[in-house]
């Protein structure tokens, strides 16, 4: 059975820099980059390079020997536009693994050694510091009980041939446990290991012969592990097989790895010592999968440049944790590890934690029985539409202004304001506001003053948009001399209709999630609109009600959706072209109260309504990410 590892040993004095990354585009494929040089914006440049090439592939079976092959060429020709002076020193190692079939190909003083079964100890690769391109490429089979080791650095070197030796009868499992000691132990610089092994199927025998010199404690200190070895009885036949490596430069031979057929069995007795007993082996599995989840975690960190292989290996890294919650095992590390997960997916997705107690606040609404719908700005002054009355015209610093109430039996159910601030307010009574001569009074359509039953309301060049009766069309009504038009259906949705946006074009909102686009005119019609980049475990839509601000003079789309605001920025600058919004950020509003609304008068300044205060956030957008003011 083949085991892979991506091992991280880190030397507080040592200067190279190192990246590396275990990436598994399938079940049966597994592939391992690591890049080393003492020039940090060097290595930087070399691995987004990589795995941009990787991310590129689609490592389908029948194309792996072109993928690898492709990737391999295209980093020639792309080192070369680096300084001869910045590049000569590097060291890269790329190796592919399908089932126990290794093709790889490395640059530099890296180390790539095989150590077979009985013990022997083969160097695959020729070190030259001054080689920066990929000059072979090699293939061959990892034999059962053989072990390969990718390394940033020449382990053959750095450590003896008996401890190489001595490393190889271990178990996968027990490798992990012990080689952070073996090394701090032995090295003094830092090192990445990818360790592959084809761990043979292991039976039990009563007859031990020595211990071997390897009783190095494990990380928690509380046990020791020992490998007990034992006289192989027989061995028969071995065919030793040559790997070919295939370049374009030149043709190098060598042998790779040991391809036998072993006629006898090997009988193999492994004895678990530890100083507080033995331990189970449920338990050994649950730590086992305790720790392959750390290492996951630890990779997934390094891959937070690439979203898409960054969420795989995260969600491989939350199965195996949601699995060990389940079992009630290791709890205390598992909740530590899931919510380092979050954290890092939070970065990596920019979703920004807002502490709503930090932030600016404006009015304490509760102090004035003001149950608040929504908020607007205009003319740098604050207009607050509440349920049942509202304060206009605020100018910030000063005493507030008298309220106004609304027509008698009248509650505010939604209102919108246009870019020349006039507002409109939706009643639970199906009543449209507006204000006139400074007072809140009715207005008409077609000389009635009844408006359909509609959740919303939204207004954009003069006219006013409802959502119609049978929840599944959009009205549009036209200003005129007494009051409005009668209505104009615009657009028909197969779902409920949620929310309305408008910025020229309109955008609808429906319950299954999808956001249709609507453009007037003879070239224009009704699209779905494509959402990009959205986290994959994020949802856009709550139960909560889910709003879309849009208007013609901001940069960017906002959708409140429950407590989060979601930013998105259009394809195209102008309306008529938008085709798709692209995720940019999103915005955790922590807090205990309900949040009724937000407004957004100009890109980077939020106004936010909840049931008791009126708050104010200030923020940026820079190269695609948020920051606060």
């Amino acid at each position: 059975m083949i085991h892979t590892d991506l091992f991280h040993f880190t030397w507080e004095s040592s200067k190279n820099i190192i990246r590396s990354h275990k990436l598994e585009p399938s079940e049966w494929v597994t592939l391992f980059c690591i890049i080393t040089w003492d020039k940090e914006n060097v290595v930087s440049i070399l691995e987004d390079h990589l795995l941009e090439s990787i991310s590129g592939m689609e490592w389908m079976d029948e194309s792996i020997n072109t993928d690898f092959t492709y990737i391999s060429e295209n980093f020639n020709h792309f080192i070369q536009n680096i300084d001869e002076s910045d590049r000569i020193g590097t060291g890269v190692i790329l190796a592919v693994l399908i089932e126990n079939q290794l093709i790889f190909s490395h640059i530099g003083d890296t180390s790539i050694l095989l150590v077979e079964e009985d013990g022997t100890i083969t160097s695959l690769n020729n070190n030259n510091p001054e080689k920066t391109e990929f000059e072979a490429i090699s293939t061959g089979e990892i034999l059962a009980g053989a072990h390969i080791y990718l390394s940033s650095s020449s382990l053959e070197e750095r450590l003896s041939d008996d401890l190489l030796r001595d490393l190889s009868l271990l178990t996968s499992a027990e490798w992990r446990n012990i080689v952070h000691d073996v090394l701090r132990k032995e090295l003094q610089e830092s090192v990445h290991i990818a360790h592959i092994q084809n761990e043979k199927e292991q039976k039990k025998n009563t007859i031990p012969r020595g211990r071997k010199q390897i009783d190095i404690l494990r990380a928690s200190g509380e046990q020791v592990l020992s490998k007990l070895d034992i006289q192989r009885k027989t061995r028969a036949l071995q065919d030793i097989a040559d790997g070919f490596f295939m370049s374009k430069k030149q043709e190098v031979k060598i042998t790779f790895l040991i391809m036998g057929i072993v006629l006898l069995f090997w009988l193999i007795y492994l004895l678990f010592s530890a100083i507080s007993g033995v331990v189970s082996s449920p338990e050994r599995d649950a730590k086992n999968e305790l720790i392959k989840a750390q290492e996951l975690v630890e990779q997934s960190q390094q891959l937070a440049s690439d979203p898409a292989w960054f969420n795989k290996t995260v969600e491989q890294a939350e199965a195996i944790l949601f699995s060990l919650r389940e079992k009630r095992v290791y709890m205390t590390d598992t909740q530590e590890l899931l919510s380092r997960i979050e954290a890092m997916k939070k970065e990596v997705n920019d979703i920004q934690v807002i502490d709503m107690s930090k932030l600016t606040n404006i009015i304490k609404t509760a102090d004035l029985s003001i149950e608040p719908v929504g908020i607007f700005e205009y003319n740098k002054k604050l207009n607050i539409i509440g349920k049942k009355w509202a304060i206009l015209d605020y100018a910030r610093g000063e005493w507030l202004p008298t309220v106004k109430s609304y027509p008698t039996g009248e509650e505010a159910r939604w209102f919108d304001v246009a870019d020349d601030g006039t507002y409109f307010i939706i009643t639970e009574q199906n009543k449209v506001l507006t204000k006139r001569w400074n007072e809140l009074t009715y207005i008409t359509n077609n000389g009635k003053n009844d408006w359909i039953n509609s959740p919303v309301i939204k207004t954009f060049n003069g006219n006013v948009y409802l959502i119609g009766s049978t929840g599944k069309t959009v009205e549009r009504y036209r200003p005129g001399i007494n009051g409005f038009s009668t209505p104009t259906s615009l657009i028909t949705t197969e779902n409920p209709i949620l929310d309305i946006g408008i910025d020229g074009g309109i955008y609808v909102l429906s319950s299954d999630g999808k956001i249709i686009r609507y453009i007037g005119g003879t070239t224009g019609g009704q699209k779905n609109l494509t959402i990009n980049k959205v986290p994959g475990e994020y949802t856009l839509w709550t139960e909560e009600r889910t709003q879309i601000h849009t208007k013609a003079n901001l940069s960017y789309v906002y959708v409140l959706s429950g407590k989060n605001i979601w930013i998105f920025a259009p394809d195209s600058k102008r309306f008529q072209d938008v085709t798709a919004w692209n995720y940019v950020a999103q915005l955790e509003l922590q807090t205990t109260e309900e949040v009724k609304n937000i407004h957004i008068p100009r890109d980077w300044t939020i106004y936010i309504a909840t049931s008791l205060w009126i708050y104010e956030l200030g923020f940026e957008i820079a190269d695609g990410k948020i920051i606060l003011r």
